[in-house]
């Protein structure tokens, strides 16, 4: 019982072992430690130390839960580290400190594939696609898009999604051109003239980073996104499109294994610290 009220009065009077500052500590609490070394009552003084590492253990198991959800987080970054387009993600505390996951949209590297179907954004935007009937219209940085047998340029994530606004492909195409503005057009066979077929738009965001993630490459919008803003490339800050590549995922694996290093290490101890309240 000893070991237990000099523990209690250390993480009080000094916050040693990782605990939290006297400051930190609710009211009542401070008031029965301060009771504790007025009296000479020990039993009085056993049930306030007591109160101190219960309530100091119920704060590091929480510690541990925030911990745990950070590791998975870094283990499914890492998992995704070569996945097209793939948008890293932390654990952060919103304005009233409730834990919520945030992306991370800075651009990835962009490689060059050489196939005219693939096109990466160089900047900020995502394309528009429409998703499954319960998903509804989505918004991705993927840019692998393929032909179906309708000819529409479908996302390759799937069963495929259809770019929206559609943008059909001829039959009899020899070739497609790109612009960096999202013109898309078309070279047929027997003709020397380029014929546009489409305009492909890129989606803006208020607030990109509070899009909802319903796989790893799509994402909805939310109230705390906004609405999406549609636009040509290039124009109102809207990045510009660059065919033949692909924007590959934004992990660095290096980063993630020496945060979970650390995470573990952090965990590890927290649980020193409980075995040792007890």
């Amino acid at each position: 019982m000893r070991r237990v009220l000099l523990f209690a009065l250390c993480v009080v009077a000094t916050g040693c072992a990782n605990g939290p500052a006297a400051s930190e500590q609710p009211k009542n609490l401070d008031i029965q430690v301060a009771e504790a070394f007025r009296s000479p009552d020990v039993d009085k003084a056993a049930a306030a130390a007591m109160y101190s590492a219960a309530d100091r253990t119920a704060r590091l198991a929480q510690m541990l839960v925030a911990i745990d959800r950070a590791l998975d987080v870094a283990s499914d970054n890492l998992i995704n580290a070569e996945t097209i387009s793939f948008k890293s993600k932390r654990a952060v505390n919103d304005a009233s400190g409730v834990a919520r996951l945030e992306t991370d949209f800075s651009q990835g590297s962009i490689d060059s594939t050489n196939r005219n179907f693939d096109l990466a954004i160089s900047g900020d935007g995502f394309f528009t696609v429409k998703a499954d009937t319960e998903s509804g219209t989505a918004y991705s940085r993927n840019g692998n898009f393929f032909v179906n047998k309708d000819g529409l340029l479908i996302l390759g994530i799937g069963d495929g999604q259809v770019l929206l606004p559609p943008i059909t492909i001829p039959k009899g195409t020899t070739d497609v051109i790109v612009s960096q503005e999202g013109e898309v057009s078309v070279l047929q066979a027997g003709s020397a003239t380029k014929k546009q077929v489409g305009q492909i738009k890129l989606a803006m965001f208020t607030d990109p980073t509070s899009l909802k993630a319903i796989g790893s490459a799509l994402y909805k919008n939310t109230d705390q996104s906004g609405e999406p803003i549609p636009g040509n490339p290039g124009q109102n800050g809207a990045g510009k499109l660059l065919q033949g590549s692909l924007e590959r995922s934004n992990v660095s694996p290096i980063n993630e294994r020496l945060q979970m290093k650390f995470l573990n290490k952090w965990r590890a101890e927290i649980i020193r610290a409980i075995d040792d309240s007890k």
